[in-house]
């Protein structure tokens, strides 16, 4: 399921579909990752967060936030990050996901 930042309207969405499987769920406290996130959207995530961007080599950019560095991969408009490729691309830079 592909989500995005609107907060409680996803959250109440996802507790809808989890109720036609008959499977109840406390939206106070839920919490998603968004495996969904392809690399333009991670792109423009990041650019809110004050990185810079340089080409590199073979389809990827240079991540530049003050001293830290990271390599995001450009592969296609659709394809999927990883979960852990995003983790490490966030740990890379100091930055948590909210």
């Amino acid at each position: 399921m592909r989500l995005n930042y609107q907060g409680e309207a996803v959250v109440e969405f996802a507790a809808r579909r989890l109720a036609r499987h008959n499977i109840s769920v406390n939206t106070q406290h839920l919490c998603f990752y968004d495996a969904g996130m392809n690399s333009s959207q991670a792109k423009r995530f990041l650019a809110k967060q004050g990185c810079t961007f340089e080409p590199a080599k073979g389809g990827h950019l240079l991540v530049r936030r003050g001293k830290m560095t990271t390599v995001l991969p450009q592969h296609g408009g659709r394809r999927d990050l990883g979960k852990g490729l995003w983790n490490s691309i966030l740990k890379d830079l100091g930055l948590k996901e909210k």
